[in-house]
């Protein structure tokens, strides 16, 4: 089964969230099960990560604490973590955490957190179920099997299953009856109105099983706990873990372990050679018990995971050549460079398995994948995890900071803008449909790809306060130009308009009509935007209609040079160097005449009087 989405309530700074997690479609260019989760700093991504490790059963959070609640206020919750999946095989709906509580193909749980430093209650959405033609009354088997042949053999089952005749049916027998019921013949019951219903399967462990596996790799973390193979809460382990899993588990001397150890489980239970030891150790721990208080005493083995215990004691050092060292004595770069490696060995053993076993469930967390590393080596992480999630090897979530981790041409469904504000406090924006659909969006599409490979730090826009799209590199070249002359003029102070700048995004987009795909994108996401272009010779018309078109018709956020940019400000054709010139011109400019000036304004969100509080905000005191 795979994660389709999760809501979570009352966390920390979140009141309400959900995100969804794509699916990979083999046949659609860059899906994956592979969600990104995107924001300014202290937005809230790390929360959402750190909400869904409080809910996963192998994780290094167990308890909730007084922190986590809304302002640090346990009254303000409770702390909600809900889990839907989908695509459950027929294995899946046997399992008795999951059997009886699938609704609509979907199988929903939610783990609710009372008070700080204290368990949770689970519970399951499915429909309630009830048996058709349950005897209100009657303590006899007679009263069910007369019933029909149905439930004589159910009720017949039972009793084989329970190891005895039932004549009378006590209300402890009838509760299990009817557990059996629900659990084993579902043609002798019928759904009734789906609600949330407590303890599904009986008891937590069972619902913690059918979760998926965990594996963090976290933006900041003491070097050895996460690189260090020995430490049991680290990256490394748990990747090392889930490859032995994978790898050894067939291995023969593996299997001799297993099965010995199933036999001395036996042992205990009562079915194997030696259990009259285990019942005479077990009376003398009983009579001397029984003289404190009134129980006796059992016991009982649970068989070690020897493929865990492997990964325990299994030593791994890196070499340079001539000193081999552990990798928490290496650079943070280097411990980076060995988690990628891991994954990337971990994706290539699972992609290999035999298909006719089941894929692993596992979900793959990671804070911020970038830090730490290159450019290239980003791009390499990026690379891995994609194929870990694109081939089966596990679900993955990634928050970040990075254009690398963003693809606006294919894989919308793949980001998850995190934003705040005043109304709406913390909120998310995904796109879980295509953007450019059907066959006259291909262009758009090729037009995009092909402006992210020229350039992809225009994803940058994604994160900045103010997003201006133009058609060249002479409409930036001009608005610093501009900003040059105004400060050698003193009307505009130099540092407070490098840190206004540092929030705006000026977008190349190499033509109209590439603007008219990024456009797509930005409206998808809700980032807000203006648009600067030339009229040329089309009018409104071709990509100028089209362009006003995505903006609603709010013609202000548009601003337009006729026939195009440098025949109005200049007065002059330019067939290439266009930057330069420009740049040269308003250099060799006595005064930054009025169109320039309405153009910086508009590009920059600024104004005549903003820019001169500026300077008043930057001289110095008397």
């Amino acid at each position: 089964m795979r994660l389709n989405e999760v809501i979570i309530r009352n966390f920390k700074c979140i009141k309400e969230l959900k995100v969804a997690i794509p699916e990979t479609v083999p046949e659609r260019e860059g899906s994956a099960d592979f969600l990104t989760i995107l924001g300014r700093n202290n937005v809230g991504k790390s929360t959402i990560l750190e909400a869904i490790r409080l809910a996963l059963p192998n994780s290094d959070i167990t308890k909730p604490s007084l922190d986590h609640f809304p302002g640090k206020n346990a009254s303000n919750g409770p702390i909600e973590v809900e889990f839907e999946f989908t695509e459950l095989t027929d294995n899946d709906k046997l399992r008795q955490g999951i059997r009886t509580h699938v609704h609509n193909d979907r199988y929903r749980i939610k783990k609710v957190w009372e008070e700080p430093l204290k368990g949770f209650t689970v519970s399951a959405y499915h429909p309630q179920k009830e048996i058709m033609n349950w005897p209100e009354k009657g303590a006899t088997k007679e009263s069910f099997i007369q019933l029909g042949d149905a439930w004589k053999t159910a009720f017949e089952a039972f009793e084989t299953q329970k190891g005895q005749e039932l004549k009378k049916v006590t209300v402890a027998i009838r509760n299990e009856l009817q557990s059996y019921i629900l659990d084993s013949y579902p043609e002798l019951v019928i759904d009734g109105e789906a609600k949330w219903q407590l303890n599904p399967g009986g008891l937590q462990q069972n619902v913690d099983a059918a979760l998926p596996k965990l594996i963090f790799v976290p933006a900041l973390k003491h070097t050895k706990e996460e690189a260090g193979v020995s430490e049991k809460s680290s990256t490394a382990r748990q990747i090392v873990e889930a490859m032995f899993s994978t790898e050894l588990s067939g291995y023969q001397a593996i299997r001799k372990f297993t099965e010995a150890a199933v036999e001395v489980k036996e042992v205990f239970s009562g079915n194997g050679d030696g259990n009259e030891v285990i019942k005479n150790l077990e009376a003398k721990i009983s009579n001397k018990l029984s003289r404190l208080i009134p129980l006796s005493a059992k016991l009982d083995f649970n068989p070690p995971d020897f493929t865990s215990d492997l990964a325990s004691k299994t030593v791994l050092e890196l070499s340079d050549g001539s000193l081999n060292t552990r990798p928490e004595h290496q650079g943070h770069g280097a411990q980076r460079a060995l988690v990628i490696s891991l994954l990337e060995l971990f994706s290539e053993i699972t992609t290999q398995r035999n298909p006719d076993e089941p894929a692993k469930n596992i979900l793959l967390l990671v804070e911020e994948p970038e830090i730490y590393l290159h450019p290239q080596m980003c791009r390499k992480m990026r690379d891995v995890l994609m194929d870990i999630a694109r081939y089966g090897t596990a679900q993955v979530i990634c928050t970040s900071h990075s254009p690398t981790f963003i693809n606006v041409a294919d894989r919308h469904d793949g980001i998850c803008i995190l934003r705040r504000d005043t109304q709406n406090g913390l909120y998310s924006v995904q796109r879980t449909d295509d953007l450019f659909p059907g066959a006259s969006a291909v262009n758009l599409r090729d037009r995009l790809r092909m402006l992210l490979d020229f350039d992809p730090a225009v994803l940058e826009a994604f994160f900045a306060e103010r997003v201006c799209l133009v058609e060249g590199d002479c409409e930036i070249a001009a608005v610093e130009a501009i900003a040059n002359k105004l400060i050698q003029q003193e009307q505009l102070d130099s540092k407070a308009y490098v840190h206004a700048r540092r929030d705006i995004t000026i977008i190349n987009c190499r033509g109209k009509w590439t603007i008219r795909a990024f456009q797509r994108v930005l409206n998808g996401f809700q980032v807000p935007y203006i648009v600067v272009h030339d009229v040329d010779l089309e009018g409104e018309s071709g990509a100028n209609l089209e362009i006003l078109q995505e903006l609603n018709g709010e013609e202000h956020r548009r601003l337009v040079h006729s026939p195009n940019f440098e025949q109005q400000i200049f007065g002059e054709e330019w067939s290439r160097d266009k930057p330069w010139k420009a740049s040269r011109k308003i250099n060799g400019m006595p005064q930054v005449n009025n169109d320039l000036l309405r153009f910086f304004y508009f590009v920059t969100g600024l104004s005549p009087a903003t820019a001169v509080e500026m300077i008043v905000e930057a001289a110095p005191s008397a």
